[in-house]
C-alpha cells in the first residue's frame, strides 16, 4: 500500500534512521546515490515514482493431492497405458472434461489461510524449513499460479489490482524470482544483462549505467566480458551466476518482488552485500520486497522489516521483526541458544529435534504447525496483524473486513487513488512507443524482436565453433555426394541416379539442422523465465530465431549447392541453378521449423526425437522417388495421401520437372534393346527406359519424369508456393506452440516409490521447488528419529594421518599459466574435521580437487602424504569425496545406490552378508531408513546430501572423506543437520573430515577442529584450530589488531578478513580504547607466513606419525603401495553395473519406449506402404527400397543411445571413475548387455511389422535369416550411438557429429548409386568399409534370391521386329551370348516384349550382391557391431587415459581445446567435471 501525507513521513525518519546505520561499501553509496539520481529526473519530467503494496487475506493454495507417495514409472507402466488408451486420454480428454469442474480433482493445502501486508519501501522475511510452504507463499502472492489448482482468498495489489490484472495488463511489475539460475551459457554476463535492461528501458543511454553500477555492486565487474557457462561449460562461478541472477531480476524493476532462496552459493559476506543493496533499492524505488533467506546472518535480520515464519504451510508468526524473538522466548517458553542468530532460532522452533525451551515450559509451551498456528492466531501479534491488513482494506475500500479491532486510522481514500494513479501513470510513461496499454511488456513485439535478434546473433557468434562445425560437415557431404553422383552423364544410365541426387540433396541440409533440437530444449528454461519477467514474449524468440535461420541457412545452401550441383553434372544454366538452390533453401528452412514446432509442444527431447524421426521416415517414403505418388495411391492409399502434405515431395518435383525438361536422354549401353553386331537398325530396337518412344533412342527427359513419377514441368512454381507456404505455415505453428505450452513451469511433487518398497511410517507429500522437491510436512530431519538414537554399531575407522605441504596448483588459460593455489599446508588427523573457508573465488573446491586427486589438468608440485608416506596406488577408492552437486542415478533408489557403493567399493574380502549390514548401518545413521526405497530424483535438497555422504560412508573409506560445500543450499536447519552428522562421523566413526563451508553460522563453526582459510589467490591467512566459541581464531586476529564484536560469527570475521572488508576501527577500541589501527591492505597471507602459529603447524607436518592400530573396532591400516586400483574384479563390477542400468532403464521409459515407438511405427509405415509385394519388375525395386528404408531408424536410435549414454559417460567419469568404482571394461560391458533385452524386443516389433506385411518368404531359411540379420541391425544401431556419445566431447557435438556418419553409410550401400556406378575411389574404400553395405547386400539376398520375375505389360520394353523374322528369331544372337538377363514375350502384332530380369539374382548383381555370400555378409556386419563396443571401450577408457584408451583421451582432448571456449572466473569451477 502507498503512504501518503504522515505515513510518508514516518517512512522518510525510518530511511534517513536506517540509511545512518547501514554500513555499506562505496559501491552501495553510489547505488543509493544512482538510484535518487535517476527518481529525481523522472520526477522532473512529471512522471511519479512506481509503487504498489500487495495486500493477502485468508489466502489457501491448493495442489494436485497425492497419496503420500508416488509409485515410480516403469517401461511396462508406460506400454500398459498406451495400449489402453490412457496417455491419448489425460493428454486430450480429461484436461477438457475437467475444465471448469476443479472441485472434483482431489487437492491439498500448499499454504492455507494466509494473511498479511507488505507496503511499499517493506521488506519481509519468510523463514521455514524445506518444505514449509516458503516458495509456495513467494509464488501465490506473486500472482505465479500456474502450476496450482486454486487460490482461494484475496490477495490485491494496493487495492486495485487483482492476480489477474497483474498476469494480463502488469506481470514485469510483480516479479518471483526463483531459486534456480537459468541463463543461456554462451552469452557473456554483459551480453546478458543487456538484453534484460534493453527489454525494460526503452532508453538505451542508461542501459550502461545501471550494468556498470549494479555489477560492481555485486562484484561481478571483474566477469562482465566472460561466458556465463553452466554445469557443463566452462563460465563463471556458481556465486558469481547467482548475483548475475539478481541483477537480471532487479532489470524489471518490479514493484513486488519475491527472491526465494536467492543467497544459494554465495558468501556470509557476498550475502551481507546482496541484503543491502536490497534495503536501497527498496527504500529509494519503494518497492515491496519478500525475501526468503538460506542461513539470514544478524546482520542481514536487522536490515528487515517484517518477518513470516511457516511451518507445514501454516503461518505460525507474522509481524515486525523487533517481536519474532520476544514473541517465541517471553510468551512460549522457547530458548534461543547463545551466537545463535535470531533467523536460526525461530527455523528451529519448528524442528522437534533442534528447539529448546525454558525451565518449567518444556511441556505447557506450545509444539508442532497446528499448536503453534492456534496460539499464533489467538495472541495479540495477530490481532494487530489483521487490524493492519484491514485497515489496508479500509484504504481501498475494500469491504472484506472480519474482524473489529479498531484504533486504526487509515489514509484518505482519495490519497490512495492517487498513489494507484500514479503506478498507472508511470507503468504507461515507461512503455515504448506503440505498445498497447493493456500489454504487460514495455516494449513493442518488433522491439522485442530486435532484441532478441541481437541476443541470438551474440549466441551464434560466442558459441561460433556449433556453425563451424555445421559448416564443415556441410563441406565434407557436399563433397562426398557430388564424388558418388560425380558428372552424371545424360543419358539412360545417368536418369534414374538423377532422381536419387535430387532427392537426397533435398532432405540432406534438413536432417543437419535437427541439432536445432537440442538448443530448442536447452534454452526452454530462460524462455520461460523471461515471459514470467514481461521481458519478451515466447513467440519474440521463434520469431527472432526463424529471422537469424535465413541467414545461417542460406550460408550453408550456398556452399553446399554450390558443390554438389556442379560436382554431379546437373543442368548448367544459370535457371536451373538458382531453382535448385531456392527449392533446397526451403526445404532445409521448412524442416527446421518442423523441428522447433515439435520442440514447442514436446515435453522432452526423447519425445520430440520421436516425432522427428517419425516425420523425417514420412517425407523419405512419400517423397515421391522411392515410390511415385500414382503408385502409392494405388497400392496403399491408407498412407498415399501423407504425400500431398509432404514438402519434399512438392520440391523433389519441381526439381525433376526442372533439371529433365528439354533435356534429351540419350539411350546407352544395356538400355539399348536389343543391341551389339548385328542390331543397329533403331527402327527395330527400344531404349529401356519409360517415356521412350518407339524406333528411337533418344528419350525426351520430360516423357521420363511424367511417365516414371507423374510430373509436369507446368507446376514447377505451383510447387514453390506450396512449400512456401507449408514453411510459413510450419513456423506459424512453432510461434502458436510457443505461446500456448509452457513446460518450463514447476509443478508440485511427491516422493517417489520403487515398485514393491517400502514407504516408511510417514509419508508426505512434498513441495516442488523448480526441479527440486522439498519434504513436507515433518520435513527431511523431523521425519526420522536423531541419528543419537538410531544406532550404536560402530563405522569404519580411519588411522591415517594425511598432510601436504607447499602444494601449488597452476593451470593453463587464455592468457597463460593461472596460479590457483600458492604454497598451501595442512593437516588431517583421524578424529578431527576441518573446515576450509574462505571468499568465493579463494580456491577452496580447487585445493579440495587436488588434495582428492580429481584435478586432472594442469600443473601441481608440493608433497601430499598419508602417515609420512607416498599416496598409494589405491589412494582414490580409499577416500570418499561428496561433489557439491549431488551426482547421482537418480532413478536408483538410496538402498540401491548405498548397496552399489558398497559391494563395489569395499574389499572383495569382506563377506557380502557383512557389506549389507554395513548399508543397514549407515542407512540408520544418517536418518534415511523410512526412506530407503525413495527414489533419488524425488528427493528434498538435504535429502539427497545425506545421501551423497552415505555412498561415500558405504565404501568404508580408509583415509579421509573430503566434502565440496555439502551445505550449499540448505536452509540454516539443514545445513547444522549435515555438519552435525559429519561431526557424529568424527567422533564415533573416527573419520577424518576435510571439507569445504561457504555459510557457516557460529553453531556450525564450533563443531569443527580446525579451519583452513584462504584468500583470493589461493594464498593460507590461518591454519589452525578453531577452539571453544572460535577462541582461537579470534586470538589470533587479535593479537593483530582485529577485534571481534560481541556476538560476531567468528566463520563471517574470517571471510570479511580474507576479502579485506573488515572496518579498521574495531569493537575494542570503541569498547575500552585499546587497539591498533589496521591497514585495509594488510596482507594477511604473509603475516600468516611469518607466524608462530605457522612454525607449529610445520612441525606438526614433520612430526605426524602414524596412529597404534587398534584391534577392538575392526580399523584398517593405510593400504600399501601394491593395492589393487578397484576392489572388485571387472566381471564383478559388469554384473552390479548391469543390474543398476537395467533398473536405470525399466524406470526411465521415455528411453526404451522411444525407440520401442520408432520401430513400431518404421515398420508400419514401411510394411504397409510396401504390402504384399509381388514378383514383378517394380516389385522388384519396391523389395530393394523397403530393405534400404530399414536405414532411416538409424537416426533416431542413435540420437536416443547417445542422448542417454552421454549421461551414463558424464556420472561415469565425474564420479564414479575418479572414485575407483569401476573400471571403463566393466562400464563397456554392462551397457552392451542392459540393451540386449531391448534389442531383441526392437527387433520382434520391428520384424513383425515389416517383414511379413512386404510379402518377405516365410521359409525358414529366409525368415530365420532376416531375423538375425534385423537383430544385429538393431544391435549395431545402438553401439553406434555409444561410441558416438563416447568420443564426442558433449552431447551437442554428438547429434552435429550423427549426420555425417549416419549419410556416408546410407550413401555408399549401393541402393542410391549402384556399385557399377560409384568412381573407383568409393568403390574400393566407402563401399567396403560401409557396415549398411553388407546389410542391405545379405538382407536382399536372403529375402530375393531364387525368386522369379514376372513383368506386367506396361513394365515389358516393346520393340518392332524385321519383317519376314519372329521375335525369337530376331532376338537369338542376343540372348546367345549368354550375358543377356530376362527374357522375351510375345506380343500381338509384329511387336516383340522385352522383360529385363528373368529372376531376380539377374536384378540383384547390377547391385553387386551375391545370393550365395548372405551369411558372409552377416558375419562382416556383425563384425561391425563388435568394433563399435570395442571403440566404446576405448574412447571411454580415453577419460582418464588408462591403456590404450589414450588415443580416445588424445582426440577427445583435441575437441576440448579446439571448440570449447571461455575458462573459469572464479573457485566456484569444479575443474575435472568442466573439463579444464
Amino acid at each position: 500500500m502507498s503512504r501518503s501525507g504522515p505515513a510518508e513521513q514516518l517512512h522518510q525518519q525510518q530511511l534517513g534512521s536506517r540509511s545512518a546505520s547501514l554500513d555499506s561499501t562505496d559501491a552501495h553509496i553510489d547505488l543509493d546515490k544512482f538510484l535518487k539520481t535517476e527518481k529525481a529526473q523522472r520526477e522532473s519530467k512529471g512522471v511519479p515514482l512506481k509503487r504498489l503494496g500487495v495486500r493477502f487475506k485468508g489466502v489457501t493454495t491448493w495442489g494436485a493431492a497425492a497419496e503420500g507417495a508416488e509409485g515410480v514409472k516403469t517401461f511396462a507402466a508406460a506400454l500398459k497405458r498406451t495400449l489402453l488408451g490412457r496417455d491419448l486420454y489425460e493428454w486430450w480428454i480429461q484436461p477438457w472434461l475437467q475444465k471448469g469442474r476443479l472441485d472434483r480433482i482431489p487437492k491439498r493445502a500448499l499454504v492455507r489461510d494466509v494473511s498479511g501486508l507488505v507496503r511499499d519501501g517493506e521488506m519481509m522475511l519468510v523463514l521455514g524449513r524445506p518444505g514449509s510452504g516458503c516458495t509456495t507463499f513467494l509464488r501465490t502472492i506473486t500472482s505465479n499460479h500456474s502450476s496450482y489448482l486454486s487460490v482461494d482468498g484475496r490477495i490485491t495489489y494496493s487495492g486495485g489490482l487483482t492476480p489477474h490484472d497483474i498476469q494480463t495488463r502488469y506481470r514485469g511489475d510483480v516479479a518471483y524470482m526463483p531459486e534456480e539460475d537459468l541463463h543461456l551459457p554462451y552469452l557473456t554476463v554483459r551480453q546478458t544483462l543487456n538484453f534484460a535492461f534493453h527489454c525494460k528501458q526503452p532508453d538505451s543511454r542508461l542501459v550502461e549505467k545501471y550494468i556498470s553500477t549494479l555489477a560492481r555492486v555485486f562484484g561481478i565487474s571483474h566477469v562482465l566480458d566472460t561466458m556465463v557457462g553452466d554445469e557443463h561449460i566452462r563460465g563463471i562461478s556458481g556465486g558469481e551466476r547467482k548475483r548475475l541472477s539478481c541483477i537480471e531480476t532487479l532489470a524489471t524493476d518490479a514493484v513486488v518482488v519475491a527472491w526465494d532462496g536467492s543467497t544459494r552459493g554465495l558468501d556470509s559476506a557476498a550475502t551481507l552485500d546482496y541484503a543491502r543493496s536490497l534495503r536501497i533499492i527498496t527504500d529509494v524505488g519503494r518497492k515491496a520486497t519478500v525475501v526468503s533467506l538460506y542461513q539470514a546472518s544478524e546482520e542481514v535480520w536487522e536490515l528487515m522489516d517484517k518477518v513470516t515464519l511457516l511451518a507445514e504451510g501454516r503461518v505460525i508468526f507474522s509481524g515486525p521483526i523487533c517481536e519474532a524473538k520476544k514473541y517465541f522466548v517471553e510468551e512460549l517458553g522457547y530458548e534461543c541458544g547463545e551466537r545463535r542468530t535470531t533467523a536460526d532460532f525461530l527455523t528451529s522452533v519448528t524442528n522437534p529435534h533442534e528447539r529448546r525451551f525454558r525451565p518449567g515450559w518444556e511441556v505447557r509451551a506450545p509444539k508442532g504447525a497446528v499448536e503453534l498456528e492456534k496460539t499464533f492466531r489467538e495472541s495479540r501479534y495477530y490481532k494487530a496483524l489483521m487490524q493492519e491488513v484491514d485497515a489496508a482494506g479500509r484504504e481501498f475500500g475494500e469491504d472484506d473486513s472480519t474482524h473489529d479491532y479498531g484504533g486504526v486510522q487509515a489514509p484518505s481514500e482519495k490519497e490512495a487513488e492517487m498513489a494507484l494513479s500514479d503506478f498507472r501513470t508511470a507503468t504507461l510513461a515507461q512503455k515504448a512507443k506503440y505498445v498497447r496499454q493493456q500489454s504487460s511488456y514495455t516494449i513493442s513485439y518488433p522491439m522485442q524482436v530486435l532484441v532478441c535478434i541481437r541476443r541470438q546473433s551474440h549466441y551464434l557468434r560466442n558459441n561460433v565453433s556449433a556453425l563451424v562445425i555445421r559448416i564443415i560437415n556441410t563441406i565434407a557431404n557436399a563433397l562426398v555426394m557430388g564424388s558418388l553422383f560425380w558428372a552424371q552423364p545424360a543419358t539412360s544410365n545417368g536418369a534414374f541416379s538423377r532422381g536419387g541426387f535430387i532427392f537426397y540433396t533435398v532432405v540432406f541440409l534438413g536432417w543437419i539442422q535437427l541439432a536445432e533440437l537440442e538448443e530448442a530444449f536447452a534454452g526452454r528454461g530462460v524462455i520461460e523465465r523471461h515471459r514470467n519477467f514481461a521481458f519478451v514474449r515466447p513467440s519474440a524468440v521463434s520469431v527472432a530465431r526463424m529471422i537469424l535461420d535465413l541467414p545461417t541457412v542460406l550460408i550453408q545452401a550456398a556452399i553446399f549447392v554450390s558443390i554438389v550441383y556442379w560436382m554431379a553434372g546437373m543442368k548448367a544454366t544459370g535457371g536451373a541453378f538458382m531453382t535448385f538452390f531456392v527449392f533446397v533453401y526451403f526445404i532445409t528452412i521448412e524442416l527446421t521449423a518442423l523441428y522447433r514446432t515439435f520442440a514447442a509442444i514436446s515435453s522432452s527431447y526423447e519425445v520430440a526425437i520421436r516425432y522427428c524421426g517419425l516425420t523425417i521416415l514420412v517425407y523419405i517414403i512419400f517423397g515421391g522417388y522411392t515410390l511415385s505418388v500414382d503408385t502409392t495411391m494405388r497400392n496403399s492409399p491408407w498412407f498415399g495421401w501423407l504425400a500431398y502434405i509432404n514438402p519434399v515431395y512438392y520440391a523433389f518435383a519441381a526439381l525433376m520437372a526442372t533439371e529433365f525438361h528439354n533435356l534429351p536422354l540419350k539411350c546407352t549401353g544395356s538400355s539399348v534393346i536389343p543391341s551389339g553386331p548385328g542390331y543397329n537398325d533403331p527402327r527395330y530396337q527400344t531404349c529401356a527406359l519409360a517415356g521412350n518412344i518407339p524406333s528411337q533412342l533418344m528419350v525426351p527427359g520430360d516423357n521420363y519424369v511424367r511417365q516414371t513419377f507423374g510430373i509436369k514441368q507446368s507446376q514447377v512454381w505451383t510447387n514453390f508456393f506450396i512449400v512456401l507456404v507449408m514453411a510459413l505455415g510450419l513456423y506459424c505453428a512453432g510461434i502458436v506452440a510457443s505461446e500456448s505450452f509452457h513446460w518450463g513451469r514447476t509443478t508440485t511433487k511427491a516422493l517417489v516409490f520403487r515398485k514393491g518398497g517400502k514407504k516408511g511410517k510417514k509419508r508426505h507429500d512434498v513441495e516442488g521447488l523448480s526441479g527440486e522437491t522439498a519434504v513436507a510436512a515433518g520435513g527431511s530431519a523431523e521425519s526420522s528419529p536423531p541419528a543419537e538414537e538410531q544406532t550404536s554399531v560402530k563405522l569404519q575407522k580411519s588411522t591415517a594421518t594425511f598432510t601436504w605441504k607447499d602444494l601449488n596448483y597452476t593451470f593453463p588459460s587464455k592468457t597463460g599459466e593461472k596460479k590457483l593455489l600458492n604454497n598451501v599446508e595442512g593437516i588431517c588427523r583421524p578424529g578431527e574435521m576441518t573446515a576450509l573457508i574462505g571468499a568465493s573465488g579463494a580456491g577452496k573446491t580447487t585445493l579440495l580437487s587436488v588434495l582428492s586427486h580429481r584435478a586432472i589438468i594442469g600443473t601441481i608440485t608440493g608433497s601430499m602424504l598419508i602417515n609420512g608416506q607416498p599416496l598409494p596406488t589405491d589412494f582414490d577408492r580409499s577416500t570418499g569425496f561428496c561433489e557439491q552437486i549431488d551426482l547421482h542415478d537418480h532413478s536408483s533408489t538410496i538402498r540401491e545406490a548405498f548397496t552399489f557403493s558398497a559391494l563395489l567399493r569395499q574389499d572383495a574380502s569382506d563377506p557380502y552378508s557383512e557389506k549389507l549390514a554395513y548399508v543397514d548401518t549407515v542407512l540408520q545413521m544418517l536418518g534415511l531408513t523410512h526412506l530407503s526405497d525413495a527414489l533419488i530424483g524425488s528427493l528434498a535438497l538435504e535429502q539427497k546430501k545425506r545421501t551423497t555422504i552415505g555412498v561415500e560412508l558405504c565404501a568404508r573409506p580408509k583415509l579421509l572423506l573430503f566434502l565440496d560445500e555439502p551445505t550449499s543450499g540448505l536452509d540454516s536447519q539443514g545445513a547444522y543437520n549435515i555438519v552435525k552428522l559429519l561431526r557424529r562421523l568424527v567422533d564415533d566413526g573416527g573419520q577424518s573430515v576435510l571439507c569445504t563451508i561457504h555459510q557457516a553460522s557460529q553453531q556450525i563453526l564450533e563443531m569443527f577442529d580446525g579451519v583452513l582459510a584462504l584468500n583470493p589467490g589461493g594464498n593460507t591467512f590461518y591454519c589452525g584450530p578453531v577452539g571453544e566459541g572460535g577462541g582461537e581464531i579470534i586470538r589470533y586476529f587479535e593479537e593483530r589488531g582485529i577485534y571481534a564484536k560481541e556476538g560476531k560469527n567468528v566463520a563471517d570475521l574470517v571471510i570479511e578478513i580474507g576479502r579485506g572488508v573488515v572496518s579498521s576501527k574495531s569493537n575494542k577500541e570503541e569498547s575500552d580504547g585499546v587497539g591498533s589501527e589496521v591497514d585495509a591492505a594488510t596482507d594477511w597471507s604473509s603475516i600468516w607466513r611469518n607466524s608462530r602459529e605457522r612454525q607449529s603447524l610445520l612441525q606438526a607436518i614433520s612430526s605426524s606419525i602414524p596412529p597404534s592400530p587398534s584391534t577392538s573396532n575392526k580399523s584398517v591400516a593405510p593400504p600399501t603401495t601394491s593395492s589393487p586400483k578397484y576392489a572388485t574384479s571387472t566381471l564383478t563390477q559388469a554384473i552390479y553395473l548391469t543390474h543398476r542400468l537395467t533398473i536405470q532403464f525399466w524406470r526411465t521409459p521415455e528411453y526404451p519406449y522411444s525407440r520401442l515407438f520408432a520401430s513400431f511405427l518404421h515398420a508400419l509405415l514401411n510394411g504397409f506402404t510396401f504390402f504384399r509385394l509381388g514378383h514383378t519388375l517394380s516389385d522388384l525395386q519396391s523389395r530393394a527400397f523397403s530393405t534400404f528404408l530399414v536405414l532411416m531408424i538409424v537416426p533416431e536410435f542413435v540420437n536416443a543411445v547417445a542422448f542417454r549414454c552421454s549421461l551414463n559417460i558424464a556420472l561415469f567419469r565425474s564420479r564414479e571413475l575418479p572414485a575407483r568404482i569401476y573400471s571403463p571394461l566393466g562400464f563397456t560391458l554392462a551397457n552392451i548387455v542392459s540393451e540386449l533385452p531391448y534389442i531383441v524386443l526392437n527387433t520382434l516389433v520391428f520384424y513383425a511389422l515389416w517383414y511379413f506385411p512386404v510379402g518377405f518368404p516365410t521359409t525358414p531359411g529366409a525368415a530365420g535369416y532376416m531375423f538375425l540379420m534385423l537383430l544385429t541391425f538393431h544391435a549395431y544401431s545402438t553401439s553406434w550411438g555409444q561410441w558416438i556419445a563416447a568420443f564426442a566431447p558433449d552431447y551437442t557435438i554428438a547429434t552435429n557429429l550423427v549426420p555425417f556418419f549416419i549419410i556416408m553409410c546410407e550413401s555408399f550401400n549401393g541402393i542410391l548409386r549402384p556399385w557399377s556406378q560409384l568412381e573407383g575411389f568409393w568403390r574400393y574404400s566407402m563401399y567396403i568399409v560401409n557396415p549398411m553395405t553388407y546389410f542391405v547386400r545379405g538382407s536382399l539376398a536372403a529375402t530375393m534370391s531364387g525368386t522369379l520375375v514376372q513383368c506386367t505389360s506396361t513394365e515389358l520394353n516393346t520393340f518392332q521386329h524385321p519383317p519376314g523374322m519372329t521375335c525369337a528369331e530376331y532376338v537369338s544372337e542376343w540372348f546367345a551370348s549368354g550375358i543377356v538377363p530376362g527374357y522375351m514375350v510375345d506380343v500381338a502384332g509384329d511387336r516383340c516384349g522385352y522383360c529385363r530380369y528373368k529372376v531376380a539374382d539377374e536384378y540383384l548383381r547390377t547391385l553387386n550382391v551375391d545370393g550365395g555370400g548372405k551369411w558372409r555378409d552377416w558375419g562382416v556386419f556383425a563384425g561391425f557391431a563388435v568394433v563399435n563396443w570395442v571403440l566404446v571401450g576405448l574412447f571411454v577408457c580415453g577419460g582418464k587415459g588408462e591403456g590404450v584408451g589414450g588415443m580416445g583421451r588424445r582426440v577427445r582432448s583435441w575437441w576440448k581445446r579446439r571448440w570449447r571456449k571461455g575458462w573459469p572466473s572464479g573457485e566456484g569451477v569444479d575443474i575435472r567435471r568442466n573439463g579444464i
